[in-house]
């Protein structure tokens, strides 16, 4: 999602000669609605990488973001942003940390 909203920008700026256009992305983890209620075996790990988040939270970024009037992406909570570091890995890199977290599920 991030590199489609990457592109749009670039495009609404470049091609469309829109810059004031603006766009904002939202990218939060599990939250506590009904979506997310058949999710109630989570490692761990996920669990203080990704902390379920209320629905209040992600509203209060999102018009904080708004309000800024400049495109955003808002990841949530903030130690997701670590995993975006995983684009610029080699391929093969990124297959060891998929392999690695494929193995933690499985136990």
């Amino acid at each position: 999602m991030i590199l489609l909203h990457e592109s749009l920008q670039r495009e609404l700026r470049y091609r469309y000669d829109a810059p004031n256009v603006r766009t904002t992305l939202v990218c939060p983890a599990r939250l506590t609605t009904p979506l997310f209620g058949s999710m109630a075996d989570i490692p761990l790990l996920a669990r203080f990488m990704a902390p379920t988040l209320q629905p209040h939270t992600v509203a209060k970024a999102v018009i904080a973001a708004l309000d800024l009037e400049e495109s955003r992406e808002i990841v949530l909570p903030a130690a997701m942003n670590l995993f975006w570091i995983l684009r610029g890995l080699p391929s093969w890199a990124r297959d060891a940390a998929f392999a690695v977290r494929r193995a933690s599920r499985a136990n």
